[in-house]
């Protein structure tokens, strides 16, 4: 780990809760909470606090109440990050003995390492638009960092970054249709920083306006 106060690199070997391998970790980490997060396929979030003493890592199950219990499932159905302050994860189920098709949980306490569900859709419930076919295959991406009402997924027809919006059921296109061959591996989830503009300070004085009464209407 790189400290920027001290500019040095510092070393930790910590104990795991369960063995795992190196290749079973995904992308990330994923910085939440003050912490970092490294998601282990089925098992769930490893979490480690660089600012905790003594050093330690502690696993965070997935939910309990998921449809993708199998550890022989692919992990690109399931999607783990962080939006506004707060851990989520997201399931895609395209099997038919699964119920629904998209899922979606939030971290509820972080401590208990508790999970709440905010919604189950059903793919009879997706408000379908002329693009897409009804048993379309996706792929979740990214959470959109600053709205948590929207999820961006890869759809393999037609093939093409879409957004769906938890509110209105709805799935729009995010992107112009990709090259064929182009690698899932190449979407990067990026937000520009804003530009820091320097407000000037009025230099007026205002005038004091006396204040109305207003009157309350019962």
């Amino acid at each position: 780990m790189f400290s920027s106060e001290t500019g040095k690199w510092i070393s930790y070997k910590l104990p795991c809760p369960i063995p795992i391998q190196w290749s079973e970790l995904a992308d990330g980490p994923i910085y939440c909470y003050g912490a970092l997060h490294w998601e282990v396929r089925y098992n769930g979030l490893l979490a480690f606090d660089p600012y905790k003493d003594p050093k330690s890592v502690r696993l965070i199950p997935f939910p309990d109440d998921r449809d993708l219990l199998s550890k022989y499932l692919d992990s690109s159905s399931q999607l783990c990050g962080e939006s506004q302050g707060t851990l989520r994860y997201f399931e895609v189920a395209h099997g038919r003995k699964q119920f629904y098709l998209f899922s979606m949980w939030a971290m509820n306490d972080y401590e208990k390492g508790e999970w709440c569900c905010e919604f189950k859709l059903r793919r009879s419930d997706l408000e379908l638009s002329n693009w897409l076919t009804r048993y379309g295959w996706f792929i979740p991406l990214s959470f959109h960092p600053l709205n948590p009402n929207v999820v961006y997924l890869y759809c393999m027809e037609p093939e093409r970054i879409v957004s769906y919006n938890i509110l209105n059921r709805r799935l729009d296109f995010a992107s112009k249709p990709n090259d064929r061959g182009q690698s899932l591996h190449s979407v990067i989830p990026f937000v520009l920083p804003r530009w820091p503009v320097l407000v000037p300070i009025a230099t007026f004085k205002s005038k004091k306006k006396k204040k109305k009464k207003v009157k309350c209407r019962n």
